[in-house]
């Protein structure tokens, strides 16, 4: 709205205004709507957006685009907007009873000429709505009795003589019809055809609107969905449209626009589709290249949490799926086999961490199309790196269409009031709406989704986000976080399962279908160690390198492989960040000190997880910088990764020792399937040793021993056992070996926190140059989609030459004119692939010529608006 009137809705800090703060605006019973007024100039465009207060304490709230302006930015904020014009219609609206019935018709019409007349009719009765214009020029209509909604509504104003139809809204008449075979909830690209089917609970009648890309269609213009027979509250339609690009939003009866709560892609609010092989991702064309990926062995993963935007480091905002794509070479030759993606799915605005989820089926738009989701994908699956997506399904932002399409929590199957707790759940939304995961079409919801991540995008697993306020119950495995997970494992039993369930529950995890918990106890313990409060040799044995939780006599994990083990993951400060801001250590001294808890981490039962640059050392974290005692500003803010360390020494130094520990951890197999041996613990030395043997059929009998001093000061133990006598290899520093004649070494010195790590056998761990894949043959493949709407994919392969080849790629039309120059540059050898989204040139058919001077390669293609 105007400058200055930011805060027109009450105090606003960051986004939150306190329930007490008075309203702005003011409920006018004549006109039955609150209203606020503004003086606005002609020909200027405003923004702005409305709030709400979902609970009396304020910690439910949203802002939300007007339901009543379709209108709206394309900036992933969804700001109405406002273009004042004279005159102005704003708001044309029906008024709907508690039971659904029209009790009134308004339209504010702001003119600086004369209102000469203005009259509306409801059905085929025309009145004259002079005597219903307020004094604010706002015109409002009580209906006595209340109309049907399925009548037709219009409003017509003349002013200075010209008329003007503010309002039309045809009769609706509702047709009942079975829903065609193979027909699922959200878009369906079925033999050629479009459907669209919503489940919309205790909603009379539900519309669509169909428009080109980027407008925005009128009421008048939706079409009226078919009722399911049979079905409860579901309707479906099928779209007779020519191919291309389409946006979609389903309208509602109060005015209310919404995407589809399955879409894959949504722009400026709207679900994107495309009528065509593009289908309903507009990426259902992608030609996948890891055809012959197989997913790393549970044992053998080793997992890097990453966050898009703070990973690309481009900008506040900017991070891309490119930009991930750009590093992989990067996680691969350091050892990494798997990604697991901070959540990725539709959110509010244009930077967040993504837990204020706004549509869990759709690819967050500022971070790249779905298309270029899969291709991150792909190309990670090309280099044996899995993909695993963080989820969450303990709460929705009130923005989300599963919720806007029902705004009654007594209507609403998916929602339920936070203090209303399900069996074994903890209250806490976070501000948002609280998912109710003990109803049948929750899980069903959800296993939709997670089949959509899994069959369109080939992702590899998933981690759930605060299962502890989710649910479960033995009693009903059907419902619950164990409905959804079991209905998953039984969809592809080789899913990654895990899931942050703090404070953890070792027994849930052995007795359901979930693949891995969170394991809370290492990173606390190594916390605490952090700042001094020494944990015995004992609860390091089996809290740290074991498999314990909490306590070191309850029952453990059965296996190493149900855990997942981090230092740091997206929710803490580094250990190095600990260190040096709170346990005064430099930053060197830090990093020295990090390599030891990372041996350990390598070393320990369980799977290893790192955070984002904590392979170079990075020093992630956050300190209070505005000191207002909200540490969660800092911490949700922009912190990108300081990728200069990969070129600095002490970078390098970093990375090549987690290089070998996340190599050592992949290569031995005594580390990933060796039975466990808690060898000795010097409790008043604080040192601990233990080892691994690998004892499966047709191994080689590896072993390894680990000797690590979590004291301050270098200690010098007496009788160390080791597994057998013989050569043991010190493979984290070569050359200082040992030779036993039996299984003990009688003396040992170890220095203060450190690790040392021994095996049977020497192991090459040092860093192997990556192998670049060099095309054999000049080759031009069949470039996609063909026919193609928006944009096509052409990709070629270089060979090895003397000297870079001049490459050229060009359109050419029918008649051998040329359109477009793609590409004229000299190219190193390699394999290339570009994308060509034409403007503004008609439909047809063309030729891409691909040519080097002495070869060349011609492609016809088909370009259809």
């Amino acid at each position: 709205m105007p400058e200055g009137t930011t805060n027109d809705w009450g105090p606003n800090s960051n986004g939150f205004i306190s329930p007490d703060a008075p309203s702005q605006m003011v409920l006018n019973e004549t006109i039955d709507a609150y209203e606020k007024t503004y003086s606005l100039t002609v020909g200027v465009q405003y923004l702005y957006k409305i709030h709400f207060h979902h609970n009396s304490s304020g910690t439910n709230y949203s802002w939300i685009p007007d339901p009543l302006n379709p209108e709206t930015t394309d900036d992933n904020y969804n700001n109405s907007i406002l273009d004042v014009t004279d005159p102005l219609f704003f708001q044309p609206a029906r008024h709907l009873t508690d039971s659904g019935m029209v009790d009134g018709i308004s339209v504010g019409v702001f003119t600086n000429g004369v209102l000469d007349s203005l009259v509306y009719a409801v059905g085929s009765d025309t009145i004259n709505g002079m005597d219903s214009m307020s004094s604010e020029s706002v015109f409002y209509a009580h209906l006595d009795p209340p109309r049907s909604i399925y009548e037709s509504y219009w409003i017509q104003a003349t002013i200075n003589g010209v008329d003007y139809i503010v309002y039309d809204q045809p009769a609706i008449e509702v047709e009942e019809a079975d829903l065609p075979p193979g027909v699922e909830m959200g878009p369906n690209w079925i033999d050629g055809q479009m459907f669209l089917a919503v489940h919309a609970p205790a909603q009379p009648v539900v519309q669509v609107l169909v428009v080109e890309p980027g407008e925005s269609g009128s009421d008048a213009e939706a079409l009226v969905m078919k009722k399911a027979t049979g079905l409860e509250d579901i309707w479906w339609i099928e779209l007779d449209m020519s191919a291309g690009e389409y946006e979609y939003e389903y309208l509602l009866l109060n005015g209310t626009r919404l995407p589809d709560p399955l879409s894959r892609r949504v722009i400026n609010g709207k679900t994107r589709v495309v009528i065509g092989s593009g289908g309903v991702s507009t990426a259902d064309d992608y030609q996948w290249q890891s055809n012959e990926y197989i997913r790393p062995a549970l044992d053998t993963l080793i997992i890097y949490e990453l966050h898009v935007d703070d990973f690309a480091a481009q900008g506040s905002g900017q991070g891309h799926f490119n930009d991930v794509i750009a590093r992989l070479d990067h996680l691969q030759a350091a050892g990494i086999n798997a990604i697991e993606l901070m959540p990725v799915t539709e959110f509010p605005g244009g930077r967040s961490w993504g837990y204020n989820n706004q549509i869990l089926s759709a690819v967050e738009s500022s971070y790249g199309t779905p298309a270029e989701f899969k291709e991150l994908i792909d190309t990670a699956h090309e280099k044996g790196i899995a993909i695993i997506m963080d989820m969450v399904w303990n709460h929705m932002v009130s923005s989300s269409p599963l919720w806007q399409i029902q705004p009654d929590m007594n209507l609403n199957p998916y929602f339920k009031n936070s203090s209303d707790l399900n069996p074994n759940e903890v209250e806490g939304t976070w501000g948002m709406l609280d998912v109710d995961h003990f109803n049948p079409y929750t899980v069903d919801y959800i296993h939709r989704v997670h089949r959509i991540w899994v069959d369109e995008y080939r992702v590899d697993g998933f981690r759930f986000d605060a299962t502890r306020f989710v649910g479960w119950d033995m009693n009903q495995p059907e419902l619950g976080l164990l409905g959804w997970t079991s209905l998953l494992h039984d969809y592809d039993p080789g899913l990654y399962i895990t899931i942050e369930h703090l404070a953890a529950d070792p027994w849930l995890v052995m007795n359901s279908d979930i693949t891995a918990g969170w394991h809370d106890s290492f990173h606390d313990r190594l916390l605490d160690h952090v700042h001094g409060n020494y944990s015995s040799a004992m609860t390091f044995m089996s809290q740290v390198v074991g498999l314990h939780e909490y306590s070191n006599w309850d029952d453990p994990y059965d296996y190493p492989t149900q855990v997942i083990k981090y230092m740091v993951s997206h929710d803490e400060q580094s250990l190095i960040q600990e260190m040096v801001q709170w346990a005064g250590l430099t930053i060197d001294q830090a990093r020295e000190k990090d390599k030891f808890y990372a041996t350990i981490l390598f070393t320990s039962r369980g799977t290893p997880m790192i955070w984002q640059g904590q392979e170079l050392g990075f020093q992630s974290g956050w300190l209070d910088d505005n000191g207002n005692g909200n540490w969660d500003e800092e911490k949700l803010s922009y912190r990108p990764l300081d990728w200069g360390l990969l070129d600095a020494e002490s970078g390098q130094d970093h990375l090549e020792y987690y290089t070998k520990l996340m190599r050592l951890r992949k290569k031995n197999p005594a580390l990933y399937r060796g039975t466990f041996y808690d060898l000795w613990r010097y409790s008043s030395d604080r040192v601990i040793v233990y080892g691994y043997h690998d004892q499966t059929a047709g191994a080689e009998d590896d072993q390894v021993v680990v000797i690590a001093n979590f004291h301050s000061q270098e200690k010098t133990v007496t009788n160390v056992p080791f597994l057998a006598p013989g050569n043991w290899v010190n493979l984290l520093d070569p050359g200082n070996d040992l030779f036993l004649t039996d299984s003990i070494c009688e003396q040992y010195t170890v220095p203060p926190f450190s690790a040392h790590v021994y095996a049977n056998r020497a192991w090459n761990l040092t860093a192997a140059e990556q192998q670049i894949h060099q095309p054999e043959l000049f080759q031009l493949y069949p470039v996609y989609p063909n026919p193609f709407n928006s944009s096509i994919i052409l990709s070629f392969d270089i060979p090895p030459v003397v000297t870079r080849l001049i490459t050229s790629v060009q359109v050419y039309d029918i008649n051998g004119r040329l359109v477009e120059t793609l590409l004229d540059e000299p190219l190193k050898p390699g394999s290339y692939k570009y994308t060509w989204s034409p403007v503004e040139i008609p439909s047809g058919v063309y030729f891409l010529k691909l040519s080097t001077g002495t070869q060349g390669f011609t492609q016809k293609i088909t370009y259809v608006k």
